[in-house]
């Protein structure tokens, strides 16, 4: 067998590889992380009511909404966080609108632009792959109506995907191109519960408990469940404290991570209210300088919210931390 056909045979290769393999992996699929005032409390949001970003952390809290409202969240990363597989560094990612006990809300999980070039000798393999996937959802919370200080939640979730990906081999002159060209369905379910019990406030919440995203020349993905425990205590005076666990189900996921976070609102009469956040987590025996600082701040003036968030993580082969930046605007609509 001559050297050019063999150049060959290894394009080929590399095009059955791509069609048996899926091409984005299982965290791409669960996507950034939503919610300036989530985020800034390190994803300790059991304590949290009014924030249409719940549609996202734990469905069963939407039962404690007071009023419909409207969101909008925006994102700007640095650093570790600005690879486009966490959905670009600048771009609105989240959109939403809620009332008590029902909201909709519609996610980007990820895009992806970039081009690839494998030297066999003095040939080429060139690759060019671009994909991106939106999340829209759909989820309710209801309280129990013998048990009213607790609350079930649901979410169903639409997952749609485009990819396109061109392969082409050059020896002395360019072959032509192998075209990957489609779009995807997938689905998710997650399910959610929520306690209020005076000063101590309760969740859990299982995001795709079922879920399943479908190419047609690409390998079919099965989304990895995560699991996530929270509590908070709430008192009038003293600042709010919150704590969680998450973890992700299956081969090839981190130790769970813990969070703890603490949360200060402070009224002014007449001009609304601010409120100021810290968060903190880390993964279960993770190296000692794998954790993370949020930190954020949030304003309440009649029907506007305004909320930011920092995230800040080290990058450990340069040893320095890294920002990434998220804003939200909300609106009672009421």
């Amino acid at each position: 067998m001559n050297r050019k056909s063999m150049i060959i045979l290894a394009g080929l290769a590399l095009c059955a590889a791509s069609l048996n393999a899926s091409v984005i992996d299982w965290q791409s699929y669960h996507g950034p992380m939503v919610g300036a005032r989530a985020l800034s409390l390190a994803g300790s949001v059991a304590g949290i009511d009014n924030d249409p970003s719940v549609i996202h952390w734990n469905p069963a809290q939407l039962s404690s909404l007071l009023w419909p409202m409207f969101t909008l969240n925006y994102t700007h990363s640095s650093g570790l966080l600005s690879d486009p597989l966490s959905s670009g560094h600048k771009r609105l990612n989240y959109m939403a609108v809620t009332t008590k006990g029902m909201g909709l809300s519609w996610r980007s999980l990820v895009r992806h632009a970039g081009e690839t070039v494998v030297y066999v000798g003095t040939d080429s393999v060139s690759s060019y792959l671009r994909y991106g996937v939106d999340e829209f959802a759909l989820a309710l919370g209801q309280r129990d109506e013998l048990n009213p200080n607790t609350s079930m939640g649901l979410a169903a979730k639409v997952l749609w995907g485009r990819m396109l990906e061109v392969t082409q081999t050059k020896d002395s002159i360019w072959n032509k191109a192998q075209t990957i060209d489609e779009n995807s369905i997938g689905y998710g379910i997650d399910l959610g519960f929520y306690g209020n019990y005076r000063n101590l406030k309760i969740g859990a919440s299982g995001q795709n408990i079922l879920g399943k995203v479908y190419w047609k020349n690409v390998e079919d993905d099965k989304l990895k469940p995560k699991l996530w425990l929270g509590g908070a205590i709430v008192t009038d005076k003293l600042p709010k404290i919150s704590g969680s666990l998450e973890k992700f189900l299956g081969s090839g996921t981190p130790q769970f991570r813990y969070s703890l976070a603490g949360e200060y609102k402070y009224v002014m009469t007449g001009y609304g209210a601010v409120s100021g956040r810290l968060g903190y987590s880390r993964i279960y025996k993770a190296a000692k300088e794998d954790y993370v600082w949020t930190g954020g701040v949030g304003y309440l003036y009649k029907k506007f919210l305004i909320d930011g968030a920092v995230v800040n993580t080290l990058d450990r082969p340069t040893n320095k931390w890294q920002q990434s930046f998220v804003g939200a605007v909300s609106m009672y609509m009421e």
